[in-house]
Order: C-alpha cells, then sequence, then structure tokens
C-alpha cells in the first residue's frame, strides 16, 4: 500500500505519513470526547504497530534487559504492581511506574505532571541512568540505527531517519490505544448486564 503524506502535519526536518488513519474505539463509560491526539501525530496503524514492537523491545534499553513493557505490563493492568519499579542491573527507581493504560484522556503525563505530553513521557526512561540506561537519547538513536529492520521502518512511517522525536511520536501512539473498559463491572454498571458479576 503506498504512503500518503497527511496534510498539514508536516514539521522541520520530519514529514508525518498516513497509509491507514486508525479511529479509537468507544468504550462503554468513556465515551468523553476530551481524547487528547496531537494534531502532529495523527494515529496511523502503521505508528501504532511501530510504537509497539518498541515498546516490548528489550533492546531499548543499554544493556538488552528493560523494554518499557518491563514496568508496564499488560497482564498487572500496564504496571508493575511494585512499590518502586526496577530497571538495568537491578536498580530501583525512586517511585513505582504509572499505568499506561488511558493516557489518550490525559495531556500532561507522570503522576506530578512532568511531561508535557505522551510524547514527552514516552522518551523520557530512555535517557535516565536506572531506567533504561542511555547516558542520552543520541546513544539510544544510534543503537536503533544498527538494528535490523527498523530503519526502514521509520522510513516508511515517518519518511525518514529514525529520530528521537519519531520514537517518541511512534511509542505515544501506541500508547493512547491501550484502553480499559469491557471489564465484568462496566458491563454490569454501564451496559445493565445482571449476569456480569456474581455473589461472590
Amino acid at each position: 500500500m503506498p504512503l500518503v503524506p497527511v496534510i498539514g502535519v508536516e514539521g522541520p526536518g520530519h514529514k508525518v505519513f498516513a497509509a491507514e488513519p486508525v479511529t479509537l474505539p468507544t468504550i462503554p463509560g468513556l465515551e468523553d470526547p476530551n481524547t487528547y491526539v496531537p494534531a502532529d501525530n495523527p494515529l496511523t496503524k502503521e505508528k501504532i504497530e511501530l510504537g509497539r514492537a518498541i515498546f516490548f523491545d528489550k533492546r531499548m534499553s543499554k544493556d538488552n534487559t528493560i523494554a518499557c513493557a518491563s514496568c508496564h505490563m499488560a497482564k498487572k493492568g500496564f504496571a508493575d504492581g511494585m512499590p518502586v519499579s526496577t530497571g538495568i542491573k537491578g536498580q530501583k527507581g525512586g517511585r513505582s511506574a504509572p499505568v499506561s493504560f488511558n493516557r489518550v484522556y490525559s495531556k500532561a503525563q507522570f503522576w506530578d505532571g512532568r511531561a508535557a505530553t505522551l510524547e514527552d513521557q514516552s522518551i523520557g526512561p530512555f535517557a535516565n541512568p536506572i531506567e533504561h540506561g542511555f547516558a542520552n537519547h543520541d546513544e539510544m538513536v544510534a543503537k536503533m540505527k544498527k538494528m535490523p529492520g527498523y530503519r526502514k521502518l521509520f522510513q516508511e512511517v515517518f519518511g525518514g531517519e529514525i529520530t528521537i522525536q519519531d520514537v517518541g511520536r511512534a511509542v505515544a501512539s501506541f500508547q493512547r490505544t491501550v484502553l480499559s473498559g469491557n471489564s465484568a463491572v462496566d458491563k454490569y454498571d454501564i451496559g445493565g448486564d445482571q449476569n456480569a458479576l456474581s455473589d461472590s
């Protein structure tokens, strides 16, 4: 499928390409139209899949032991359930990893709102000496450029070389699609399914 430039979302030094735009599903109880998807980072299937690959790839840490998914585990509600999270070389962080579902509903990120956008939040841990362990983002991007497949994917999705900004755009796009909802409580409370919950 040919890639088509998306009008109005080109920025300095990059173009955003979208072969297949994506619309977020409507989740009962979360129909709030106040979702935050920045105009310069529209959701596309290709970008979401690239973000998913990065999110689960342990090579995105200096010592190949930590992926974003190491602290944001799907089986634990995209958190780690620990009082403080563990990074490379078993180092303990200063706090527990925040959950990474329903991020599409907030602009500022982290417990204290220190990241202005999900794109900013998505790249912060890579250059943290405890979390992913790279000295800086340039070191991480240099490593990614040597990994088979990533250069081609970034060319296809963003129309250029790997940049830390595009890493953030891809990971943020994936995170915006991690949504809660449709649980037994949702089915009972919102959907009116009296059989969704048991007495236990």
